[in-house]
């Protein structure tokens, strides 16, 4: 049995690794831990994960909005990239994610203070409550389907 790695080389299952099989896990090891490091100074040079997010977020929700799903990630995945560079597109990508990054963190901490979700799942289900309390009084869903029913489907009794 002969397995194909993405490095290209093969290895026989039957038998010891060899030299060379080796030295290509060498170097591909090596590639990955320059792959990293290239990953994390580009993630260093957009402002970290959070402004890349803040960005993609922002241009993909524009995308969205403008052209639909497919420019949505294009846009967001281009944002990202613009946060890695070092010109003025980068600069411009990375106060978009850093601004979109503030104001999540300032509506976070409002809700923290004014507990506006707690509030407003409490006054749904209050309104569930009321709705199910006047259908199980007056019977508005079972007379609507009624209602709606065709003539032909109706059952005699």
């Amino acid at each position: 049995t002969t397995c194909n790695f993405f490095l290209g080389f093969e290895h026989s299952m039957s038998k010891a690794p060899s030299q060379q099989d080796f030295q290509n896990m060498a170097v591909a090891a090596q590639k990955a831990g320059e792959v990293s490091q290239a990953a994390n100074q580009a993630k260093e040079q957009a402002g970290g994960v959070k402004v890349m997010g803040g960005a993609a977020a922002a241009a993909g929700g524009v995308g969205l909005l403008v052209a639909g799903p497919v420019a949505g990630l294009a846009l967001a995945g281009g944002a990202v990239y613009a946060t890695t560079r070092s010109d003025g597109l980068g600069d411009s990508a990375r106060a978009c994610g850093q601004g979109v990054v503030g104001t999540a963190q300032q509506a976070k901490a409002f809700n923290e203070e004014h507990q506006v979700t707690q509030k407003v799942g409490a006054i749904a289900k209050g309104a569930y409550n009321k709705a199910k309390e006047l259908d199980d009084k007056h019977k508005i869903v079972d007379n609507t389907k009624a209602v709606l029913k065709p003539h032909g489907t109706r059952q005699s009794k």
